[in-house]
């Protein structure tokens, strides 16, 4: 100001014209703050970290900004698998464009409608001199961005003819840690393999598998991060080698992931470091704090697909005891619903004698566990040192429980429940059996570990078997009369097929 006033006065004049002609030019442009209902805004980035994670090509417009849509970098966005889009550095004729994933956002970021541009520091506009607001839209400014959450569509409201026969592909948004060559890997390692309606927490959820297609001599570390639950709580499932040997090759485990604009955010981390350097108590499960591991960041589409194999809710049968009480019966035996699914060491597993289903649910699974390594003649018996079972209690604890010289037939857990997977109805159940040599009912190839948290007790050298077991929370056995009974919304949500 200073130096503007030590020139003439006919230069002023001549000046302050040109800037009122400007002004008055772009006064709706720059004025129109507030107004836009079609995009939810999220205020702004914070200075000089906008958080972009790609920049589409830029959105053009007139001196006056005439031509402006925000769509055009809308859609880009969500094109690419990203939840959210904004601006930074208005021009003269165009803005940047750019896309942030709703890690970057953050999930406490609330709704603001802001003119980002008015937040610019200390450093100024620079060459980001045009407009600040477009119809309601913040263009950011100077290393500042406005955040807008991308369009979407409700899934859980398609009708059945806009379905994908094909689930969509994952979107691979960042690679961290060792990175290698594995990414050749993704496309099939994860899958995505249904989508749903959870109506009990009033969500969209997609299913999706991870396969261990990186080494075919195995990885101590698989862990899996994803959102479940009414409140989208993140989950850390985490996989080692601790207790079953190296994580084999063409294992798969089945998760479902909760949706948010259109997306479900999913990570996946593999330790793939020397397995003879892993420690599972200095192992950073969710997290690739250095090259030893290595984590994908990936979008899953939450698109409506056709096929699903329908959930199916039954009852057990009802009878009434001679003295007139009400009896819950067991439900029927169903084969398909106990899978072995890993085992370490060489003795097979009584899977018919071992494990009794005595009731299923949504959410837990309860069983009847008995000693079937073993059987008594009328010469001798042989008992089993020791048995241990572990399992999820709740989603976050993990119990396990020590029996010990435990009878042929008898049953050393009379019920035990088990927590299912929150959106996909399977539950897990480790056993592991430890019993002297010179019983002569494991070899010298049960080489198993029991799980630390079961504070093993045996001698070094004994003989170890371990199982783990994957048990359906709903049955997959059911017949044609219930079949029939099934109502459309009892079918809304489901578990998928390989």
């Amino acid at each position: 100001m200073m130096t503007m006033m030590r020139c003439n006065a006919t230069y002023v004049l001549v000046l302050l014209m040109a800037t009122a002609g400007a002004t008055a030019a772009r006064s709706e442009v720059e004025h129109d703050i507030i107004e836009n209902e079609e995009y939810e805004q999220f205020g702004c980035t914070s200075y000089y970290n906008t958080g972009a994670s790609v920049r589409p090509p830029n959105t053009k417009y007139d001196d006056d900004g005439a031509g402006f849509t925000a769509e055009t970098c809308d859609q880009a966005c969500k094109d690419q698998g990203y939840s959210f889009f904004g601006f930074e550095c208005p021009m003269t004729n165009e803005v940047h464009c750019q896309c942030y994933t709703a890690q970057s956002v953050g999930e406490d970021k609330p709704l603001e409608r802001a003119n980002c541009k008015a937040e610019v520091g200390r450093d100024g506009d620079k060459h980001c001199t045009g407009p600040a607001m477009i119809n309601g839209i913040s263009l950011g400014g100077a290393d500042i961005g406005s955040i807008y959450k991308v369009t979407t569509f409700a899934i859980a409201n398609q009708e059945e003819t806009d379905c994908l026969e094909v689930p969509p592909e994952p979107i691979l948004q960042e690679t961290i840690g060792s990175v290698l060559n594995s990414n050749a890997f993704l496309d099939d390692a994860v899958q995505i393999v249904g989508s749903g309606f959870d109506s009990d927490n009033d969500v969209d959820y997609v299913a999706f598998t991870v396969n261990q297609l990186w080494n075919k001599e195995g990885l101590p570390m698989i862990a899996v991060s994803y959102a479940e639950g009414n409140q989208g709580e993140m989950v850390c499932d985490m996989q080692t080698s601790s207790s079953l040997g190296l994580i084999e090759f063409e294992s798969v485990t089945k998760y479902s992931a909760q949706c948010a604009h259109g997306y479900a955010e999913i990570s996946v981390y593999l330790y793939v470091g020397d397995s003879d350097d892993f420690n599972i108590e200095e192992c950073e499960s969710c997290a690739a704090p250095d090259n030893n591991y290595v984590g994908y960041y990936l979008l899953l589409p939450c698109d409506h697909i056709c096929e699903e194999v329908k959930e199916v809710f039954t009852e057990p049968p009802i009878t009434e005891s001679p003295t007139g009480s009400i009896i819950v019966s067991p439900p029927p035996p169903c084969p398909e619903d106990i899978i072995l699914k890993h085992k370490v060491g060489e003795t097979e597993f009584p899977v018919d004698q071992a494990v009794e289903i005595l009731s299923q649910d949504t959410s837990t699974v309860t069983v009847k566990l008995t000693q079937a390594w073993t059987t008594a003649t009328t010469l001798t018996t042989t008992n089993i040192d020791h048995i241990y079972a572990a399992y999820k209690t709740s989603i976050f604890d993990q119990n396990c429980y020590e029996s010990v010289d435990v009878q042929p037939g008898a049953t050393y857990e009379e019920e035990i429940t088990i927590t299912c997977n929150v959106l996909y109805p399977v539950a897990a159940l480790e056993i592991c059996v430890a019993d002297d040599f010179a019983h002569e009912v494991l070899t010298v190839a049960d080489n198993a570990e029991v799980p630390k948290c079961c504070y093993p007790s045996f001698r070094p050298n004994t003989p170890v078997v371990c199982y783990l077991l994957e048990i359906n929370c709903v049955t997959e056995c059911i017949d044609e009369t219930q079949q029939r009974k099934l109502s459309p919304s009892s079918l809304r949500a489901g578990r998928f097929a390989n």
